[in-house]
């Protein structure tokens, strides 16, 4: 594991709502990891896995507007995951 960026792309208290974003961005992204975090009360759904913001900002940029309220955060990443998904 090590420290990088990922694209929030919700928060919410609603688990069904997050699902249906969740199901919704990974029919239109499949190539980028999904991820989502519960911290009570609120879901976070997070996507991407970059090692750079450049990159996190260049993906943000694409899906900008499927995703308005988009937000570049840190994270801990999988070592898999870069090497699948930060070309």
């Amino acid at each position: 594991e090590l420290s990088g960026f990922r694209i929030q792309i919700m928060a919410s208290v609603d688990r069904r709502q997050m699902e249906s974003l969740k199901r919704s961005f990974e029919n239109k992204y499949p190539e980028y990891p999904v991820v989502f975090i519960h911290n009570d009360p609120f879901y976070h759904l997070k996507v991407g896995a970059f090692l750079t913001m450049q990159k996190t900002q260049a993906f943000l940029k694409k899906m900008q507007d499927d995703y308005p309220q988009a937000i570049p955060v840190t994270d801990i990443l999988k070592v898999e995951e870069l090497l699948l998904y930060d070309q």
